[in-house]
Formats: structure tokens, sequence, C-alpha cells
């Protein structure tokens, strides 16, 4: 991909996003990414798609790695008292529900994609509640 590529993911994955609250850290994260995806349809069939070239297969894999780590660094910023393994975790099933719901977003206009961002954002909201819950406790 090229260096434009990597612009809405820098906004989204800016680490200063990490002291924002959760539900403006999700707009922040999700907008950028959906924004990019709607504007490079190419990014979501290569984001799913298993039958592609070895080549393209591995430049993929290091885009997903280097996602994968954003999230957790940003989990790991949030919920600093989560073993590494529980972050990558939290990371990798972020990532799934993302890529899962794109295809609907993806896939849908007006009213209807942004009820469905709506929708992407609160399950996932509701899935890191508890988890954003652990270290603002202490």
């Amino acid at each position: 991909m090229c260096s434009n590529s990597d612009r809405p993911h820098e906004a989204a994955f800016d680490p200063d996003v990490a002291e924002l609250p959760l539900e403006v850290l999700l707009d922040r994260v999700v907008d950028p990414l959906i924004a990019f995806n709607l504007a490079n349809p190419a990014a979501h069939v290569l984001l799913n798609s298993a039958d592609v070239s070895p080549t393209v297969a591995a430049s993929t894999r290091r885009l997903h790695e280097a996602v994968l780590q954003r999230i957790e660094a940003i989990v790991g910023a949030r919920a600093f008292g989560l073993p590494p393994g529980q972050r990558a975790r939290v990371a990798r099933v972020i990532f799934q529900v993302f890529k899962g719901l794109l295809s609907l977003v993806l896939s849908s206009q007006g009213r209807e994609r942004a009820a469905l961002v709506r929708e992407l954002k609160t399950v996932l909201r509701r899935y890191l509640e508890p988890i954003d819950r652990l270290d603002r406790r202490r």
C-alpha cells in the first residue's frame, strides 16, 4: 500500500487516543478506518481475502500484524494491568469484530450505513467497557 494509505491508520491509532473517553476513542479509531475502506475498496478485499498471491498475502499479513500491534498498544495503555497474552487476545477480538462488521457497513448506504457504524461502535464499546474499567477502579 502506498504511504497515503497509512494516513488513516496513523490518525486512527495516534497514541494520544488511548487517553480519550472510550466513546470518543472509538469515534477517532473506527471512523477513519471506515472512511479509508470506503475510499479504497481493494483494501477490504485484501483484508478478508484468502485467495491472493503469496506476495500479497505476506504484505497483508504484515499489515494485519501492524494493526494488531497498534490496537494492543491502545488496550495496554488503557488497561495496563492486563497480562500481555490477554492484551493480545483482546486486540485480536477487536480486529475480528471490525473485519466482520465492515462488510455490512461497506455494502450499505446513507442512514443504514450510519446505523451500522453505530452498531459496530456499540459492540466494541460493550466489549471494552469491562476491560476498560479494570484499571480505572484501582
